[in-house]
């Protein structure tokens, strides 16, 4: 085989295998945007989910019960709400970083979390 025709023959194996690796990282980039996306909106739907608890049970049933009762119930649910409702947000705002800064803003966000896995 001629020196040439190898080395055309390299240069166009080196195409392909860049080709190949393109097609993976934009794989892997939209793999990463839909775990992005399906996580913020199971927060999203978490923190309705809480915020729903509070307005229709909490809320009517503090003029019914009394606080202690309330609060063994319920526990700390109002400020969990309050807590998802704040994560929610920022991490709305967030949601367009790239990933190793959404990976970070998650990380401080849930640091909040933190004193509610104290037993």
């Amino acid at each position: 085989m001629r020196p040439l025709t190898q080395i055309a023959e390299m240069i166009g194996a080196q195409d392909e295998a860049k080709q190949a690796l393109l097609k993976a990282q934009k794989a892997a980039a939209v793999e990463l945007r839909e775990c992005v996306k399906e996580f913020l909106q199971t927060e999203a739907t978490y923190a309705e989910d809480l915020r729903k608890v509070v307005d229709v049970f909490i809320e009517p049933l503090r003029s019914l019960l009394p606080s202690n009762l309330i609060s063994a119930i319920f526990s700390n649910l109002t400020q969990l709400q309050q807590l998802h409702a704040g994560l929610n947000e920022d991490m709305k705002k967030g949601q367009e970083k790239v990933a190793t800064d959404f990976g970070l803003m998650c990380v401080e966000n849930f640091a909040k979390l933190l004193p509610y896995f104290k037993m």
